[in-house]
């Protein structure tokens, strides 16, 4: 299970260095630590799935990916009775919930399509994915729990949002089944609930080691004055304590304001090696080009980021060419992002290779539990 596990894991987060050729430099944050959690969790989950005895697998090339050779359960109504879908029982039971209708109903869409290609890659005949539509709401997220529920589920996938994580967890622990949820805030993961995405501490936490690994001391933050910036500040005070740095200066400003030029020439002027920037999109792109300007010198002082700025197209941006910012490696995304357009021809968010994760992993461990 470890090996199998392993070759999943270096395939698609290899714990690489800095590259150097990358204008935006790039460290991927997924631990071995959490890669471990994982296991667990799903070794329990599907350590009692029955069913037949695991068959030989095909040694055919496999065709296109649009159908694959799985049992997918499709969204049903709410029943009574607590029996699986018929021609599941035996089999292990995965349900995956996500928002296949309502405003995120694309972003669902493409959550269910990379759970269906690693079943195709990785699943047998004893393995069905039970697929159930939360309509992206907490009242949607409930309902659709309540019916894998009654198909037997033995671990879920999703849901997308923290408050329909929230939402489903009371069921979960009375049901006694893990939840990996796609939500990347740890304040919503009580025991047996468990986050996929990559939390804003933890990427400031691999950041902030790696800044000062390279000798730097003393940092700055400027974040938004927010939930999220409160999150951030306070991961960068926990961050440099434990490597013993120091908090220089931090500045919030109003995310979305028509100027920054106040809370950037409130940083100005102090002493520091680094500055954390968390923003993106409008935000890091206006603000970027201020900071030189008033003489926060990219060559003097580096850059950080979080996973906000994993676009390519801020490479363009002189003031961020050079900066440091935590996220999944680029080469296990574009082995992904092909491997998704040629399966569905469209381009993948980012947040759909978790999906493709989870369910990999709920397979292998589903097939090792039979051995």
């Amino acid at each position: 299970r470890d090996k199998a596990l392993a070759r999943l894991l270096a395939r698609r987060y290899p714990d690489r260095r800095v590259p150097q050729a990358w204008r935006l430099k790039v460290k991927t944050l997924l631990s071995r630590c959490a890669a471990a959690i994982v296991l667990l969790v799903l070794a329990v989950a599907l350590a009692s799935c029955g069913g037949a005895q695991r068959g030989q697998q095909s040694t055919q090339t496999k065709a296109e990916p649009a159908q694959p050779k799985v049992e997918t359960v499709r969204p049903v109504e709410p029943r009574i009775t607590a029996q699986p879908e018929a021609g599941v029982a035996g089999k292990a039971r995965v349900a995956l919930l996500v928002p296949l209708s309502g405003p995120h109903g694309e972003a669902g869409q493409q959550l269910l399509n990379a759970a269906q290609l690693a079943l195709f890659d990785i699943a047998d005949d004893n393995f069905a994915m039970i697929v159930e539509d939360t309509a992206g709401t907490p009242e949607g997220a409930r309902a659709a729990v309540q019916r894998a529920f009654q198909q037997g589920a033995q671990l879920i996938v999703g849901p997308l949002f923290a408050s329909s994580v929230s939402a489903i967890t009371q069921e979960a622990k009375l049901q006694q089944v893990n939840v990996l949820a796609f939500s990347n805030d740890s304040s919503v993961s009580p025991p047996g609930i468990w986050t996929l995405g990559l939390s804003p501490a933890a990427q400031v936490r691999r950041v902030v080691n790696y800044a000062s690994r390279q000798g730097l001391r003393s940092f700055a933050v400027l974040a938004p004055r927010d939930a999220y910036g409160d999150v951030i500040v306070r991961s960068m005070q926990e961050a440099a304590q434990a490597n013993g740095a120091q908090i220089a200066n931090i500045v919030t400003y109003t995310p979305g304001s028509s100027s920054y030029e106040g809370p950037v020439q409130s940083l100005a002027g102090g002493y520091f090696d680094a500055v954390m920037i968390p923003a993106g999109g409008r935000d890091l792109l206006t603000m970027a080009p201020l900071l030189p300007f008033y003489d926060i010198d990219p060559a003097e002082v580096q850059y950080l980021g979080t996973a906000n700025w994993n676009d390519p197209s801020y490479g363009t941006e002189p003031a961020l060419q050079g900066g440091w910012f935590a996220g999944p490696p680029p080469a296990s995304w574009e082995t992904f992002r092909q491997r998704y357009n040629q399966a569905y021809g469209s381009q993948p968010a980012r947040i759909a290779s978790l999906a493709y994760d989870a369910m990999a992993m709920a397979a292998i461990l589903a097939q090792q539990s039979r051995n």
